[in-house]
């Protein structure tokens, strides 16, 4: 799914060594973005008349127009805890932490996808007045798509702060994941062709469980400055998830008597629906793999205390 250029919102609370050898950190994240992109395409074809001394020559108009409407949005949660653990007190190794822990994500997409095609066509002798422009077809098509998602992690990893300069410091972090999830898919649709007045309705839907098997590894840079018990943090931040279907259940519905007779119309000059039946007739199923990168820049504020 391609998204415009959102803001992932991060809370963060963690506590430091300071006297003692371990530290906890919080996290919560959250993530909205959505998108609604709106389409239109049309054209227009006319054929001229000729006057041959006897007859003319029929004159011929053909108009189509494409609406398309695509909304697109994704809404995302993670909260993960991690204790940092301090095992070496030797020189510059003293900054040097491990972080064991584990978290929760859960995400849900939802996409609506909507189309309108009207075809209209007619003729007109240039020896009449008033032209023919009978309706030649209609198509409405919506369709839904939504997913949800829950993951929960085991994460192990190791960081390292160096301080310079009394205030400043530079940290890297990076932590792999290993975890189990499951999703629910949930996708309908429902078109409304009318030929020449021939309204027909096909509805299909998709309904659809599975478990999964993740892997994830993420990796975070920063510079961080504090004044004043106030510390500002610059960071750059790069994950990869590979998600894995260990099992899938799928189950379909289709109005395979409607579709079979708007199969029978899809002749004689009327649109080709061949293609959109044969995408109602399938029996999808999900990917047995999927993997991503998320790359991006931020930046924290916090108290020091």
């Amino acid at each position: 799914v391609q998204l415009p250029f959102t803001a992932f919102r991060e809370l963060r609370y963690e506590t430091h060594r300071h006297r003692s050898r371990t530290g906890w950190v919080h996290t919560f994240g959250y993530l909205d973005a959505n998108g609604s992109p709106y389409y239109v395409f049309g054209q227009e074809n006319s054929i001229g008349s000729v006057f041959d001394g006897v007859t003319n020559l029929p004159y011929t108009s053909h108009v189509d127009s494409i609406e398309l409407k695509d909304t697109p949005r994704l809404r995302s949660a993670e909260y993960d805890l991690l204790w940092k653990l301090y095992p070496f007190t030797q020189n510059y190794l003293d900054h040097l932490h491990l972080l064991i822990g584990g978290g929760l994500s859960a995400s849900h997409m939802a996409a609506k996808n909507g189309l309108r095609q009207t075809d209209t066509t007619g003729s007109l002798d240039p020896s009449t007045v008033n032209p023919l422009f009978p309706a030649h077809g209609i198509q409405l098509r919506n369709s839904s798509t939504e997913y949800s998602e829950g993951t929960g992690y085991v994460h192990l990893g190791v960081g390292y702060v160096y301080p310079f300069l009394d205030i400043h410091a530079l940290d890297v972090r990076i932590i792999a994941s290993a975890g189990k999830g499951g999703g629910y898919l949930k996708h309908e649709e429902k078109a409304i062709i009318d030929v020449s007045g021939t309204p027909l309705i096909s509805e299909s839907h998709v309904r659809g469980n599975s478990e999964m098997n993740a892997r994830r590894l993420d990796l975070e840079a920063g510079y961080a400055i504090t004044i004043y018990d106030i510390r500002v943090r610059l960071f750059a931040r790069m994950r990869q998830e590979h998600l894995t279907i260990s099992s899938a259940e799928m189950r379909t519905g289709n109005g395979l008597e409607k579709m079979n007779a708007a199969l029978t119309l899809a002749s004689g000059g009327q649109p080709d629906l061949t293609p959109f039946l044969l995408e109602k007739m399938k029996n999808p199923a999900p990917y047995p793999e999927a993997e991503g990168y998320i790359r991006g820049i931020g930046i924290e504020a916090g108290i020091v205390f």
